[in-house]
Formats: structure tokens, sequence, C-alpha cells
């Protein structure tokens, strides 16, 4: 353990020098740093691998690293109507005035680009080693799958059609062009099915910080969600929702988020010592006025009165003339030894309400096996009454409502909601004066269609 913990150091400065380059525009780097046959020589150095992949998430990436400034979490949110903006480099999100030099989305498109480089990275040297016991090949190449998949998500749901990278070539990677997003939604299903077959369906790692083939359900009962394939969404949700024996809804506000709660599916934890326990933690708690973000009264509007969720997951802070409210999700914001939480990226709640949703559209809205039992189940625990619905309308109005006030502040749900379900205009145009229809994608970075004309036109608007 201590070997690995020593490579995984090494390998983690490493992808924090490659991420850290300014110069990191392009969709491929050579693959002459993380496919070297020392690194897949040996069981140890290719798990020490894998282990940079998701510390260059928590440390290196503004994609990855929620919570921080520049994170997912943090943009799409002030972006949306969930945080209020103390931070000036993002005003160009609180306004929705966006343009294509914008360095935060540069940083974003990069990271991410560059996880999905990592990812591929250790799926060509993987395959390429014959050292490497074949169990923990499949692990390992399922991890790197995955993550492939998650990354690709993202990407797409904020720019638009994307080019696919799916190697470590940089001269095709440099040149690659944008795909519909059909068909990075198909790609990102086969990269999912293809892990959850590789992945084992227990954890390899103490409180679900390696993903496991439930992991990879989780995500795929999204992505059939996003892609409007309900039956396959209430499908896969339901095999997630009935593994009793690992995943339960916890009956306590208050232990959702620690390290060890049962209703995290896979969440991500650091390699290395840190001052932190999460970014979240870190950044989302106020002990001062705020000087990055806030929750917004939209928000806090939108819980019922006598919502559980309200006192336990929304912390305050007054200066003695202004109260400010913030996400208490996380309630670690220094250090502890052990810690006491890591960050949660794929929870049971989330499975529910894909269900909840799919089958609405199904048409079951009401009774046993329905969209309101999904959706009373979880306001169950926030003690709040049962609800029924008398028509489809209605049903995918209490979802909306339930994923805003259940997913608030966790990996940008409330904007891609809003966004895929058609609703971003007619939510945040009457907030936010300079709103613009174009706002429903980021521009595809500036220098990024100066190195690579393929990726051309430029998203509508910008």
């Amino acid at each position: 353990m201590k070997r690995i913990y020593i490579i995984a150091q090494a390998f983690t400065l490493l992808s924090l020098f490659i991420v850290g380059c300014e110069d990191f525009v392009d969709v491929g780097l050579p693959n002459t740093r993380l496919t070297s046959g020392a690194v897949f020589s040996t069981d140890a150095t290719a798990s020490a691998a894998a282990l940079g992949m998701y510390e260059s998430m928590l440390r290196g990436s503004s994609f990855g690293t929620n919570g921080t400034p520049a994170s997912v979490a943090t943009i799409t949110g002030i972006y949306s109507d969930e945080l209020v903006n103390y931070y000036s480099p993002n005003v160009p999100f609180a306004q929705n005035t966006l343009t294509a030099s914008n360095t935060t989305v540069l940083s974003i498109w990069s990271s991410a680009y560059y996880t999905i480089y990592t990812a591929n990275a250790l799926i060509e040297g993987l395959d390429a080693s014959s050292t490497v016991t074949s169990s923990l090949k499949d692990q390992l190449v399922g991890e790197a799958l995955f993550v492939r998949a998650f990354c690709h998500f993202y990407l797409t749901n904020l720019f638009g059609d994307i080019p696919l990278v799916l190697s470590t070539d940089y001269r095709n990677n440099g040149t690659a062009p944008r795909k519909e997003q059909s068909n990075v939604y198909e790609q990102i299903i086969h990269d999912i099915e293809q892990a959850a077959e590789r992945l084992g369906q227990s954890y390899i790692s103490a409180e679900r910080a390696r993903p496991s083939a439930w992991s990879a359900k989780a995500l795929l009962a999204r992505v059939y969600l996003f892609t409007g394939k309900w039956a396959e969404a209430e499908t896969t949700a339901t095999e997630i929702i009935d593994h009793t024996s690992l995943f339960q809804l916890e009956p306590d506000l208050a232990n959702v988020f620690l390290k060890n709660s049962l209703e995290a599916i896979w969440q991500l934890s650091s390699t290395t010592p840190t001052s932190y326990n999460t970014y979240e933690g870190s950044y989302f708690i106020l002990t001062t006025a705020p000087q990055v973000h806030a929750l917004s009264q939209h928000l806090l509007n939108a819980f019922e009165p006598y919502d559980q969720r309200r006192f336990a997951w929304v912390g305050s802070f007054s200066n003695g003339v202004t109260t400010f409210y913030y996400p208490f999700k996380y309630k670690v914001k220094g250090g502890s030894n052990p810690l006491q939480e890591h960050s949660i990226v794929l929870r049971l709640a989330e499975q529910y309400l894909i269900r909840a949703e799919a089958r609405a559209r199904l048409g079951k809205l009401s009774g046993d096996n329905s969209a309101a039992a999904d959706i009373n189940i979880v306001r169950a625990r926030a003690a709040l009454a049962e609800l029924s619905f008398p028509t489809e309308d209605e049903a995918l109005l209490a979802v909306e409502k339930e994923r805003y006030i259940e997913l608030f502040s966790e990996w940008g749900h409330r904007w891609l909601d809003i966004k895929r379900m058609g609703k971003a205009e007619a939510i945040l145009s009457p907030i936010k004066p300079q709103w613009e229809e174009k706002a429903v994608l980021f521009p595809i970075p500036e220098s990024e269609l100066i190195s690579n004309p393929q990726l051309k036109p430029q998203n509508p608007g910008y």
C-alpha cells in the first residue's frame, strides 16, 4: 500500500503538471507519458495510474472539483437560479453573457478532455499490457470507460455537438470534428455498457470511491432519461433501487453525505493528504460574507414549509447586517483525520427521481409503481405530505421541483434539468435581464476553433 501511495503521488504530480499547462487547448496529447510500459508493468503501477485519473478530477480540473469557483456545480448554479454570484470572474455566467474567449469555458473544455485523454491512456496501456492480471485489467478498463462516458456526458450537455475522443492519438484528436449529440450519446451508452460488463458487482474500495457496475448502471439510467428512453430508464433505475443489500435512502438527512453513506453509488475521494474533506465543504460553507457564491432566494423560496431538507441542508451566516445562506449538505469545512466526507457524484435519491420522471412520461402517474410512489418516498424522508397527480404535466412539474430541492448544488443538475426540459428561457429570462436563447449552450472556446477549424461552426449566437 505504501508503494502504491508513493506511485500515486508521483502520477498525481505528473497529472497536475500536464493539466496545469496554459497551452493545453487541443483534445489530445502525445501518448508518451501514460502509456509507457513501465506504468502498466505491474498491478501496483497500473492501479496507481487509475488513482491518478481520479486525483486529476479532484485537484487539477475545474471540470471535476465540485464547489470551487470554476467547477461545474458553481458555474451552472449561478448560470441558472441556484446560486448568487460574488466572484467577479464568474459575472458572465451570472448574467448569461458568455463569449468564446471566456477562460473558464476553456478550462472546463480542456480539463474534461484531459480527463478523457487520461482514461484513453489507461485503456490503451492496459490493453497492451501482458503483465497486469486479467481481473484487475477488466476492473481498470471498466473504470476508464466509465469516466470517459461521464466526461463526454457533461461536455455534450454543456456544449452540444462535440468531438468524440476515443484514443490518445493527438494527430487525430487535434483535427477531430464535432459529432451530433445523438452520436455522442450512442458512444456514451456503448462505453457505459462495456464498463458495466467489466466492473464487478462489488466495490473494490472502501466507501465506494471507485465505481462498480452499479455506478455504471446509475449513469446509464440518467443517460436513458436524458435521451427519452423512458422504459429503459425505469428498468435500469429499478435494478439499483431494488438492490437493497447495497443501497438504501439514509433515513437521517444529516448522514446522506457522510463517506459511508448507504445512499452513495459513486463518490470521489482524494488519495493524498489534504487540508479539507471535500471541495464542497471547503467552498460552500460560509464563515464570512460570501466571496464566491451563496444560495439564491429563488431556491430558498422553492422549499415547502417544514421541509426537513431546508433545515438539514441549508446553513446561514450573518455579518450583522445581511444573512447569507449556503449549501450545507457537507458539514466539514476544514480537514479532519480520518476524513468524514467524500464528494458524492451519484446517489440513490437521483435514481428514485429518474424512475419517477420515466414513469410519469409512460403514464404511470399514481398508485403502486408510479411517479407519485417514487416522489413520495423522497418526500417522506423530508417529512412532507404525499402527492398524487391527475395529469402527466402535474407529475412532471412535481418531478422538476423535487429534483431542484433534492439535488441542489450537486453537479449541475438544476441547469441540465431546466435545459433538457425546455424551460430555461421561461425560468431565467424573468430574473436575468440579459438572458438570450443562445445561452442554452456554452460557446466552443475560441482558441479551440483556431487550433482546430474542424470544430466550426461555432454554437449559434456566439
